[in-house]
């Protein structure tokens, strides 16, 4: 009798522990499952904050008839040409060289909203004051292959047409000829040269142009 009372009480007692262990496996189980919770609410907080960043639209391709806007400037013009790493841009009724690589384009809004005018404006701001400052009206191209010479007048005639000047000055030499008739022939696409000559026998005739441009 003794000995079944203190195998029950034993029982008893096992199954308590048991029940003990139990009941703190699910507190466990029941934590552990609120942990996971809590770390997705936390995730997707996190994710929900997180800004977006927008894509960054594709740059236009600066091509002949494309609007574009010069590096460091606010006005905007046509691409007319492009020969090698130079392109020529008209900004308003000035046609002038720049290097390609210093011009973004720019949609036709964009474009549109630039050339509106909002108070009375000058046709293009490009270093002016720096350019009036070291203008020279007078260009040597002797020695120089064609394509170097007409891209020196070219730029000797953008500036000169920028600043103002009645007339410019270039010493090509007599030579063939051919230098000479090369610069002519870009001169003549020019719309604002009033007109091209030799300078005068004494001062050096054949071997020097000399361009005179339109009065405003």
């Amino acid at each position: 009798m003794r000995r079944r009372r203190s195998a029950a009480r034993k029982r008893r007692i096992e199954d308590t522990g048991n029940a003990a262990l139990e009941k703190r496996r699910r507190q466990l189980e029941r934590e552990k499952r609120r942990r996971q919770r809590r770390e997705e609410r936390r995730g997707e907080q996190r994710a929900a904050a997180k800004p977006e960043v927008a894509a960054e639209p594709p740059r236009r391709e600066v091509t002949v008839g494309a609007k574009v806007r010069m590096a460091g400037q606010d006005m905007v013009g046509e691409v007319r040409a492009i020969k090698g790493a130079k392109a020529q841009v008209a900004f308003g009724q000035i046609l002038t060289t720049v290097a390609t690589a210093s011009l973004t384009a720019v949609s036709n809004n964009e474009y549109r909203e630039a050339m509106r005018p909002q108070t009375p404006r000058t046709v293009v701001s490009v270093d002016v004051a720096s350019r009036k400052l070291n203008f020279r009206d007078r260009i040597d191209v002797r020695g120089m292959r064609a394509s170097e010479a007409v891209e020196a007048v070219q730029d000797l005639v953008d500036d000169a047409l920028m600043v103002g000047v009645g007339s410019v000055t270039i010493l090509h030499g007599k030579g063939t000829g051919a230098l000479k008739e090369e610069i002519r022939r870009y001169l003549r696409t020019v719309s604002e040269i009033a007109s091209v000559a030799d300078e005068h026998a004494d001062r050096g005739g054949a071997g020097i142009t000399i361009v005179t441009f339109k009065a405003d």
